[in-house]
């Protein structure tokens, strides 16, 4: 499961739209009907109106008909990123779809 969400989350980041901040994120999520949504964060020059890749993500699942995330999965940057949470996605739709999240760096295994 864990390699499935995180090869997902890989493909979801390189689709991402970032081009003031270049930081691209993707993410995947595991519903507890073991289907597989994905996001990519969508920048806008305002900032403030940029989609997270996690919101992005519950937006396809919501999308599907699903209601019930198990696992959210998260990988941003490029080798040197450091991630965290969108502010967004941690205050508000984390408390309606609760889920467990793993934020993951793309150098994570090279590492480990």
């Amino acid at each position: 499961m864990f390699e499935k969400l995180l090869a997902k989350a890989k493909i979801a980041r390189k689709n991402a739209y970032s081009p003031f901040s270049r930081f691209q994120v993707g993410a995947s999520i595991l519903t507890s009907n073991n289907n597989y949504y994905v996001g990519s964060s969508i920048e806008n020059p305002s900032f403030s109106q940029t989609l997270c890749a996690e919101a992005s993500a519950i937006a396809a699942m919501v999308t599907a008909g699903e209601r019930k995330i198990k696992t959210i999965l998260v990988v941003g940057g490029d080798d040197n990123g450091v991630l965290r949470s969108c502010p967004n996605f941690a205050h508000s739709l984390l408390g309606k779809w609760f889920a467990n999240v793993f934020y993951i760096l793309p150098d994570f295994f090279k590492r480990n």
